[in-house]
């Protein structure tokens, strides 16, 4: 539930932030008070121990990061749970989502940017810094909430990616003693068996059995005699199945930016995923 953690507009901005009284009748200042005195009582209450932020968000490191910080207006790529303090999960993403911090819950921008790529935070935030006083969605309005962060990586421009997918790619194929071949795209490939037929074209139908995996070699795809029209397909296959003929097979090991780039696919595939793919083309539909 993506949607949830986007930033409230100024509308709402300006009804919360206001010095105002709430609907029950405490100003933004007493909430906030009672807000941090359930969250210490809870910490106290389960044996955490919790740093406090300047803004009063108490947090836990989890686990220490050895990358970069991301910039408060930066992209992130994270995965996260949100639980209220009875334990409930009320969203979560395990495969990992891109965000742009500026559009992001106070909590998450004042946060983040204290993270490391591959760290992780279990931070209890005060209602001023998440949904204050109007709530959303399945979070009541003046609710404390937990989430569990972690920062899995920076969203880099194309070409910084691509350099660390290829020294990923090239690390793999290293460790394990595999010879493969460099296409002009930077698709690293093998050849498993040369075909004798036609090359398709980009809007030739293709039918193909193929099996797709990650570099740690989890498959997440496989299918047998199906049919693809070439130019649907992401560009890793438009770039490769082309130097193929009926007949071939190759295995292909795809930088993330000729896959699904940077959003990953929401279902199986989390963003930046470099992915590895044995293709045998069967046959070419004109």
């Amino acid at each position: 539930m993506k949607k949830i953690l986007l930033l409230i507009t100024v509308f709402g901005i300006a009804l919360i932030s206001g010095c105002g009284k709430d609907e029950e009748g405490l100003t933004e200042e007493e909430q906030l008070a009672l807000d941090l005195e359930i969250i210490d009582s809870h910490l106290s209450a389960n044996g955490i121990t919790a740093q406090e932020h300047e803004s009063g968000i108490r947090y836990v490191v989890d686990r220490e990061g050895d990358g970069e910080s991301p910039t408060a207006s930066g992209n992130v790529i994270v995965k996260y749970k949100g639980t209220f303090l009875n334990g409930e999960i009320f969203d979560r993403n395990d495969l990992g989502v891109n965000f742009n911090l500026g559009a992001l819950i106070e909590a998450w921008a004042l946060m983040i940017p204290e993270m490391k790529e591959g760290g992780k935070m279990t931070m209890y935030v005060p209602s001023k810094y998440a949904y204050g006083s109007r709530g959303s969605g399945p979070i009541p309005p003046n609710t404390v909430l937990i989430f569990e962060m972690e920062l899995v990586s920076l969203v880099r421009s194309a070409s910084e990616q691509l350099e660390i997918d290829l020294a990923r790619i090239d690390q793999h194929l290293e460790g394990n003693n595999i010879n493969a071949q460099i296409h002009s795209s930077g698709i690293r490939y093998r050849v498993l068996e040369e075909g004798t037929g036609l090359n398709p074209t980009l809007t030739d139908l293709v039918t193909v059995t193929y099996t797709g995996q990650f570099l740690e070699g989890e498959i997440f795809d496989e299918a047998e005699n199906v049919d693809f029209r070439l130019n649907s397909l992401i560009d890793s296959w438009k770039t490769m199945l082309p130097t193929m003929q009926e007949g071939g097979r190759i295995i292909m090991y795809a930088p993330s930016g000729m896959c699904y780039g940077n959003e990953g696919n929401g279902i199986n595939i989390p963003p930046n995923a470099v992915l590895i793919f044995q293709i045998e083309l069967i046959e070419i539909n004109k």
